[in-house]
């Protein structure tokens, strides 16, 4: 690729490993807000003259609500007390009841299910309902009318002005960055001290110091003083967008290899400080997107460890050992990893390219799956080709199999009708593959009915020799077995031969570690030895 390359290759030295040789300083070390609930938002926090509430009550009560204007406690007495609810019918106002009170939504299988009762969703509103609704919008909670359910009110209530008061004590009005980053960032914001640059600037609108009418400004509706998820998502994310997105992580990262001391040695090799910045934003998004969509929601951001991991580099002056997202030696271990396979270094793999994986440890069947794209779709632009990112999420996957992205990948690589089964016919179609392979080498090969039997037992699937998703995620350990025996030659030899004792060592060893960070490590060793050897000859 342009600007990249390996130093056998280019005579270009990837940082890291000579002076990781030496021991500098350079070198890395060897691995060693609540939700409200649905009775906090619903129709008892709100005036009983809003459009929210006469929208969904019946022809008669919305008439009543609109000629009488009631308390909150007693619209709310009207929503979801039976009978209450004047004209019609018993039966017309209990209708009216449920439809007020539960609207429903459809559901996968073409039925309906209930909702909890709660404001109605900005899908569910009609445009006229819409229109009123953003006239009125000041009047109505803001989590209330985006989500129904959501991160907690941000405001600038009496606890932030006391805040704020005694950041900018001793500063006036305006702060310059150093300041910012420590009072505002990392005290109030708990957020780490380098995503302040990006924020500071954002704010400033080219100044050097921001006012405290600005953050002040920016603060109302998007932050608050207990949730750092929540200011993560808000400080990184454009302000016409409700997620966070590939393009606007970079500026973060850049600000981490500008001025975190274990990215030093980078900055002399720009054409590798942009291959670190794509290979974190991938790891970030394989974690977090968890529906590869290209988005990282609020929600997202609650079910990983994205922001506490990021706040651990401002004491953590070794990279390597913030070992999700931002190790640099795993980051050479996936960039050479690729780096080997694009023999055109077009920065793209094909077919050819990926059989080369591992010493072809996959056979044809297995590669050409993985290129059907129905076990993942691409993000390369160009069709039938995987990009740097795209092999980065499959490396990941392949080493450790434990992870939901890992499980549902494979699964749906050996899923060839697609129908939720993996049966007896799918797993011979790829283990066949793996027998005649296993003869040429002349090594011993084992009936496949031994191999479901093992499978079986090992898994132990609700149906008999028959797999479905949830059998792999209730029981993780082993589900990375099932489809490396299955699908990779050298996955399968290394699970015949295995040392039991010597895997209970390292886990012994490293207990924190995942099978990705165990592979990493030992490879890291091995790449530096390669590369050393090469110096030396």
């Amino acid at each position: 690729p342009a600007g990249g390359g390996s130093p056998s290759q280019q005579n270009i030295q990837i940082p890291g490993l000579t002076s990781r040789k030496s021991g500098s300083p350079k070198s890395g070390t060897s691995p060693a807000g609540s939700s409200h609930s649905p009775s906090a938002v619903g129709p008892s926090v709100m005036p009983s003259s809003s459009p929210l509430f006469t929208a969904s009550l019946s022809p008669t009560a919305r008439k009543r609500a609109e000629a009488s204007p009631r308390s909150p406690r007693e619209t709310a007495k009207l929503l979801h007390t039976p009978g209450a609810a004047a004209g019609g019918s018993p039966e017309e106002r209990a209708s009216s009841i449920a439809s007020a009170t539960t609207p429903s939504f459809p559901m996968r299988d073409g039925g309906a299910a209930a909702r909890a009762p709660g404001p109605l969703r900005p899908s569910e509103m009609p445009e006229e309902l819409k229109a009123r609704l953003r006239e009125e919008g000041k009047n109505i909670p803001k989590n209330v009318l985006l989500h129904g359910l959501g991160p907690p009110r941000c405001n600038i209530t009496a606890e932030v002005s006391a805040a704020l008061d005694l950041a900018f004590s001793g500063h006036g009005v305006e702060m310059d960055k150093e300041t910012f980053a420590s009072k505002i960032v990392v005290d109030l914001l708990g957020l780490s001290k380098y995503m302040a640059g990006p924020f500071f600037r954002k704010l400033s609108g080219g100044d050097n110091v921001v006012t405290r009418t600005r953050l002040e400004s920016f603060w109302e509706g998007r932050l608050c003083l207990t949730d750092a998820n929540l200011n993560f998502l808000n400080v990184t994310k454009a302000d016409n967008k409700s997620f966070v997105d590939r393009i606007v992580m970079r500026p973060f990262i850049r600000e981490l290899l500008d001025f975190h001391p274990g990215l030093d040695f980078l900055r002399e090799t720009p054409e590798f400080q942009e291959r670190y910045a794509d290979t974190v934003v991938a790891r970030i998004f394989f974690v977090c997107d968890k529906r590869s969509v290209g988005k990282i929601t609020y929600k997202d951001l609650k079910k990983t460890n994205l922001v506490s991991t990021w706040n651990s580099l401002d004491t953590e002056t070794d990279i390597n050992k913030v070992r999700d997202f931002f190790s640099y030696e795993h980051f050479y271990v996936l960039y050479c990893k690729f780096w080997e396979l694009d023999v055109d270094h077009d920065f793209l793999l094909d077919r050819e390219d990926l059989l080369k994986y591992d010493g072809h440890a996959f056979g044809r069947k297995v590669i050409d799956r993985i290129f059907s794209e129905v076990p993942m779709r691409f993000s390369s632009a160009n069709q039938g080709k995987m990009g740097y990112e795209d092999f980065i999420w499959f490396l990941m996957m392949d080493e450790d199999k434990s992870s939901d992205r890992a499980i549902d990948f494979w699964f749906r690589l050996v899923d060839l009708d697609g129908d939720g089964w993996i049966r007896d016919h799918e797993m011979v179609f790829f283990y066949e593959e793996t027998q005649r392979r296993l003869e040429c080498l002349t090594h011993e090969v084992v009936p496949f009915d031994d191999i479901l039997c093992q499978m079986s037992d090992m898994i132990n699937p609700e149906v008999t020799a028959q797999f479905r998703l949830r059998d792999f995620k209730r029981n993780r350990k082993n589900s990375g077995v099932f489809f490396s025996v299955l699908l990779s030659l050298n996955k399968y030899l290394a699970y015949e031969n295995r040392d039991p004792f010597m895997q209970k060592q390292e886990q012994l060893e490293f207990p924190d570690f995942s099978d990705w960070d165990r592979f990493c490590a030992t490879e890291y060793v091995r790449l530096a030895m390669e590369d050393e050897g090469e110096e030396a000859g």
